[in-house]
């Protein structure tokens, strides 16, 4: 899996190096692959909860865009700037993995160049290392053999601006680079985006609580519980992440992967102001699910009212749904040509013919895939999904973010229900959790008439 991981993402910045600065020397794949397979080695030991791989691949990845847009727009950057960068951001949590310098020991963990150390106690993690990890994380820079086109020096500074809370700087001294001190910002706004922003950063908080208690950060700011930490996301967002990364937010908006990140840590802080509000509608539709009389109604028009009700939850303007047949072949899902539709342009018509059309097989396209797993799954943009076939047939397939849940009963998947956005969409943990129950209890009622 980590060799299947290294390859990926060395393909991912490989294609990112050509695009931004298709002059640097080829020869930087091989300093790169080398850097990729040793931070990703090294940090697949640690057994920290939050700092892990994916962390550092979603920050590295954050900071190319970051990166991207600054080139574009000021075009003063070179190859050898992108190596060091690059390098910077993927070992800028190595200092939280143990017994990675010269004077560690097991127990005893170095953390400065003095010879200060952290003893660790029975049950620690790596993630009792927090306070010292950039320090750490410049030891081992300095500690290592680098390649000639490696300046080590530019990676230990570029590293000291990854510390957080961000101490005040002050301005540029005499004799200080410009280029590589707005660099080195970047590198630690990245660090910021790049957690805060994460797609699955609403999940992944628990970890970082955690994390936090294991040092006695989360006492200190009175989180008792990860919701705790959860709820002042937007504060803390605002008070003492926003401040600092104003020019990297500016270089994000210049490419569309960029503006896509910005959406990600936006719907964070919108998703979190407004919980309580989602919690409250999601009671609602529960509520008005539970009035419904199956009774009194055909299997069509429950699926109708209820594409509806989803529909108008959070105001998703397309809901469609599929049946499961058997065949020769097997199982097939076959549109019911059942919909609930807001908006009715030619486009949308155009992908309504092609989904009434298409007959998915178990595992094909996003049906297929609730067929599969007969579990809730959710597609953030279509048209860049492998697998959702439908978005080939058509120039401009109208959908962008989508989810699908499964109406089951004993013997399995009946039904797949399908809902759409025009935008592409990242289902809040929250709304996924409730689409959960919501399928759980439409199936109930669907099979209990």
């Amino acid at each position: 899996m980590l060799q299947s991981i290294k390859e990926n993402f060395i393909n991912k910045l490989e294609k990112k190096r050509k695009e931004i600065l298709p002059q640097s020397p080829p020869e930087y794949l091989h300093i790169l692959t080398d850097a990729v397979h040793t931070s990703m080695n090294l940090i697949s030991r640690s057994d920290a909860l939050y700092h892990d791989v994916e962390h550092t691949c979603m920050v590295t990845l954050c900071g190319q865009e970051i990166f991207a847009g600054k080139k574009i727009l000021e075009g003063e950057l070179n190859g050898s700037d992108w190596l060091h960068y690059t390098i910077a951001l993927l070992f800028h949590d190595i200092g939280y993995v143990r017994n990675i310098l010269a004077g560690d020991n097991d127990e005893s963990q170095l953390i400065n160049s003095t010879g200060g150390t952290h003893e660790l106690k029975t049950g620690d993690t790596d993630a009792s290392l927090t306070p010292y990890h950039v320090e750490r994380g410049k030891l081992f820079i300095n500690e290592r053999n680098w390649g000639r086109e490696i300046d080590k020096n530019v990676l230990i500074d570029f590293l000291s601006y990854t510390q957080f809370p961000i101490p005040d700087r002050g301005v540029a001294v005499e004799g200080e680079d410009d280029k590589y001190r707005g660099l080195a910002e970047l590198v630690g706004s990245a660090d910021l985006i790049g957690q805060l922003a994460d797609p699955m950063y609403d999940v992944k908080i628990a970890r970082l609580f955690y994390e936090f208690s294991e040092t006695g950060s989360a006492k200190q700011m009175g989180y008792e519980t990860p919701a705790d930490l959860r709820k002042g996301y937007p504060g803390f967002f605002i008070n003492f992440v926003r401040p600092h990364i104003g020019e990297a937010l500016r270089y994000l908006q210049v490419t569309d992967e960029g503006k896509t990140w910005i959406s990600s840590l936006n719907y964070h802080v919108f998703s979190q102001s407004h919980k309580a509000q989602l919690e409250s509608d999601g009671i609602e539709l529960l509520n008005e699910l539970t009035k419904i009389d199956p009774k009194i109604y055909s299997i069509e028009d429950l699926i109708q009212i209820t594409l509806n009700k989803i529909c108008d939850y959070k105001d998703w303007p397309l809901g469609h749904v599929y049946s499961v047949e058997d065949s020769e072949k097997g199982p097939l899902l076959r549109s019911m040509k059942i919909w609930h539709a807001q908006v009715g342009d030619e486009t949308m018509l155009e992908f309504k013919k092609i989904s009434e059309d298409y007959v998915f097989e178990p595992g094909l396209g996003l049906p297929g895939r609730v067929y599969d797993t007969n579990a809730v799954q959710t597609i953030h943009d279509v048209t860049v999904d492998p697998n959702f076939p439908r978005a080939k047939l058509a120039t401009d397939i109208g959908v962008r973010g989508a989810f699908a849940f499964p109406v089951s009963d004993k013997r399995g998947v009946k039904f797949v229900l399908e809902f759409f956005s025009l935008e592409p969409e990242q289902l809040d943990p929250s709304v996924l959790e409730l689409m959960k129950h919501v399928s759980r209890y439409i199936s109930r009622m669907f099979f209990q008439k």
